[in-house]
């Protein structure tokens, strides 16, 4: 590859993952630019102090705010990283190993095509996108744990039943149900007793 290609995951509250590209040059110019430092918190970096980032410095960068908004910064080694980084969904978007059925509902990742800091197109995320053929609009998709229910006999609209907030009724043991056939028997013990 003839430039330093990054991915940027930003977890927005644990209900949406964004994707960015940026070459290494444009991500330590817009850092300087815009004064939002990836590294607070994990390189001793500080926002009065942007200028001390560099290319070398970004592989693993991470940041938080109040918002539970969060950033990673991964350098993306290869033309497969980069697809698999564009393309692939993760687990994890939630907040739990073992989330709650509303929380999948509502979680989804998406490859975004604008500048995070400026709302500018992003020139290398596009750039990229036309080269491996990915249509941006086909790039949406919830956590793959949510399609495993889906895929395994739970029925969309289930996603709104109001689920007890108990470890019972969470992901694992809702598969469990699908799989063993009893989960219309849970479904229906679950709203007699509402």
């Amino acid at each position: 590859m003839e430039e330093r290609v990054f991915g940027i995951l930003r977890n927005y509250q644990g209900t949406a993952e964004y994707r960015y590209l940026y070459t290494g040059e444009e991500l330590v110019r817009l850092e300087n630019e815009c004064h939002k430092t990836f590294g607070i918190q994990n390189k001793g970096f500080f926002g009065d102090k942007p200028d001390l980032i560099k290319i070398d410095n970004l592989d693993g960068m991470w940041n938080s705010f109040w918002s539970n908004d969060t950033y990673t910064v991964t350098e993306l080694k290869s033309d497969d990283e980069i697809v698999g980084f564009l393309t692939e969904g993760t687990e994890g978007i939630c907040d739990y190993e073992d989330p709650p059925l509303g929380a999948l509902a509502y979680t989804w990742s998406t490859l975004d095509d604008t500048c995070m800091y400026t709302g500018e197109p992003a020139r290398t995320t596009a750039k990229y996108v036309k080269k491996f053929g990915i249509d941006v609009k086909d790039t949406s998709f919830r956590d793959p744990r949510y399609y495993i229910l889906v895929d395994a006999g739970m029925p969309e609209e289930d996603f709104d039943i109001d689920w007890p907030d108990d470890d019972a009724y969470r992901y694992r043991a809702v598969y469990e149900t699908l799989e063993n056939g009893t989960y219309d028997k849970l479904v229906e013990e679950i709203r007699r007793t509402k």
